[in-house]
């Protein structure tokens, strides 16, 4: 029974896609025999033949069709409205830069709270840290005292 195999390669992150047919080969048990289809294009998900039988021809290119006059108009004809075009751009290109310095000084403050925060709770987990350790020491302190306790009243009894 034969199947598609896709193996992505680690160092290039090309996929390589394979035809995967079982065999059974006497005495050793089944083996998987691959055989290479291509490559997996990545933008569009097709597999691309390679090897010299694969490979496709390739076309001449085609000079492109030249644009014609009355399509665009040329900058010339109509100054004012490329002038104004381009003041129009200027001027959404310094809203949206006015825009994105607002956002980036409320960010600023933001961090700057967070790194606040961020110190707090490492002084708080420090005392905490601290506090654990004495209380540790605290429990094996007593255990210490109920185990000395215990092993004196136990000879007491016994002599």
């Amino acid at each position: 029974m034969a199947c598609i195999v896709k193996q992505k390669r680690k160092g290039t992150d090309t996929v390589y896609v394979y035809r995967s047919e079982s065999v059974w080969i006497p005495n050793v048990g089944p083996r998987s025999k691959r055989t290479l289809i291509g490559k997996l294009d990545p933008a569009t998900g097709q597999i691309v033949p390679t090897g010299k039988r694969g490979r496709k021809k390739k076309e001449p290119e085609q000079p492109e069709p030249e644009a014609s006059a009355a399509a665009e108009p040329v900058a010339a004809d109509v100054p004012g409205e490329d002038l104004e075009r381009i003041k129009q751009a200027l001027m959404d290109t310094l809203a949206q830069e006015q825009q994105l310095k607002e956002t980036m000084d409320a960010l600023e403050q933001e961090n700057a709270l967070l790194r606040e925060e961020l110190a707090q709770m490492k002084a708080l987990m420090g005392r905490m840290e601290q506090c654990l350790q004495d209380m540790k020491a605290a429990v094996q302190n007593s255990f210490d005292l109920c185990l000395n306790a215990f092993q004196t009243e136990n000879t007491e009894t016994e002599g």
